[in-house]
């Protein structure tokens, strides 16, 4: 069985790593550690773990926060959070400046990320996309058991 540490930011990079990392087939463990980074690349890791043939198995050893969390939830068949570790939901944010038009296009796009993500959340876990923005706006953090009772992982 291959296993894939992500224990640092998800940041540009590490898709390829992870990409490179995944063997042609048989199960997959993906062990993760991170405060998170970059949701594009989030997004991309999960889609390259959901779409592995084989089972993939997300295991969270110490923090899947942001787009970590996304990894975590929407990259595996299982998610295992262990005694101890936490997941982390929040709405997406940028480092930004320009004038008043350029913020808020970039307002817009952050609304749309959130949405995203907020769907991303309800299909693992169930409720609607409202439900999840409201958890997101208020920058929720689940114990292991908490993610577990949400229906956003499977078991301790």
């Amino acid at each position: 069985m291959e296993t894939i540490d992500i224990y640092e930011d998800i940041t540009p990079g590490l898709e390829v790593r992870v990409r490179d990392s995944l063997p042609d087939e048989g199960p997959v463990t993906v062990r993760i550690n991170s405060y998170g980074g970059a949701v594009d690349v989030g997004h991309t890791i999960r889609h390259l773990l959901a779409d592995y043939p084989g089972h993939v198995t997300c295991v969270v050893d110490g923090v899947a926060a942001s787009a970590a969390s996304i990894i975590a939830i929407a990259g595996s068949d299982e998610l295992v959070m262990r005694e101890g570790s936490e997941l982390m939901i929040h709405q997406a944010s940028l480092g930004m400046d320009g004038n008043s038009s350029s913020l808020r296009s970039m307002a817009e796009r952050l609304e749309k990320m959130d949405a995203e993500l907020a769907n991303v959340y309800a299909a693992k876990a169930g409720g609607d996309a409202e439900h999840w923005l409201g958890l997101m706006a208020a920058e929720t953090w689940f114990s292991a058991a908490d993610a577990v009772d949400a229906g956003l992982a499977d078991r301790v």
